[in-house]
């Protein structure tokens, strides 16, 4: 009974010491890789997977005898040319895998890893490695680029033909008021003297300007709010952007109102020379 107890007692002790060799003893391991399995939305150009394992790669002899242990294929079993890629001094773990030719667009690719791989240690991986990726689809990339360019120039359209109509919408209603404020055709139609005339085309005309310049005032202060809510950057109530115009705007307004009535002033002061002239032709 004591010798069988001490066979089992010896037996115990002789795994216990054989544990730490085989947890040391587990081999070469892939840490990371990367793109990682299943990864899609890869562009078909340039393509380098990145692996690292948790031994060192490195060794001249074992890259000879390691060229053959990685394996890329597409969905047709075609394979892939690698160039395998090490640096020992930087990344002594790595293997990095350039793939020479572009790939195809939305297609899967996959990558064998052999269970000969083995690290400078002499240790196999001892299992074979598979991961997938696809290439994203470059055309359906191309037909979303292709319809943004088109709203981005049907936009350009839109708003260059909304202000060429506000030009000529502008211009005719200038037209407009200078056929509607000819005194010489007032004073026809109403039976009056052309000095009659002009003094109700010069009271039109004060209204007129009077409310181009509210209006200007207006779009001026308008557009002084928007630049203010511009520059915050949380919502503030209208009086806290300022109501009040600038002064340089409203010098420079009222310099174009000016302009605006001597241009007119003079357009209609060469009417009336004319007039004068042809009646005395006459």
């Amino acid at each position: 009974m004591k010798r069988t107890g001490a066979i089992l007692s010896l037996a115990l002790l002789l795994v216990m010491l054989a544990c730490p060799f085989f947890s040391y003893a587990s081999g070469l391991e892939l840490v990371n890789i990367s793109p990682e399995d299943g990864k899609t939305g890869l562009q078909p150009m340039g393509v380098a997977i990145k692996m690292t394992f948790n031994e060192n790669m490195t060794d001249k002899a074992i890259q000879e005898e390691n060229k053959d242990c990685f394996t890329v294929t597409d969905s047709s079993g075609n394979k892939m040319e690698l160039i395998p890629v090490y640096d020992a001094k930087k990344y002594p773990n790595d293997v990095w895998l350039i793939l020479k030719d572009n790939l195809i667009s939305n297609t899967e690719y996959k990558l064998v890893i052999s269970e000969e791989l083995i690290s400078s240690d002499g240790n196999r991986l001892g299992e074979e490695y598979v991961s997938k990726f696809k290439i994203r689809n470059t055309k359906t990339d191309t037909t979303v680029n292709m319809v943004l360019m088109v709203g981005m120039m049907g936009g350009m359209v839109f708003f260059s033909s909304m202000d060429a109509k506000r030009k000529v919408k502008k211009e005719a209603e200038e037209h407009l008021e200078e056929e509607t404020l000819n005194p010489y055709k007032i004073a026809k139609e109403k039976g009056i003297s052309v000095e009659e005339a002009i003094k109700q085309v010069d009271k039109e005309k004060a209204k007129a300007a009077k409310k181009r310049a509210k209006k200007q005032e207006e779009e001026a202060k308008h557009r002084q709010i928007q630049d203010n809510a511009k520059r915050v950057s949380q919502k503030r109530p209208i009086a806290a952007a300022g109501g009040k115009t600038p002064e340089s705007v409203l010098k420079r307004n009222q310099l174009k109102r000016e302009a605006e009535e001597k241009a007119k002033e003079e357009r209609l002061a060469k009417e009336l020379a004319r007039q004068e002239k042809n009646k005395k032709n006459k």
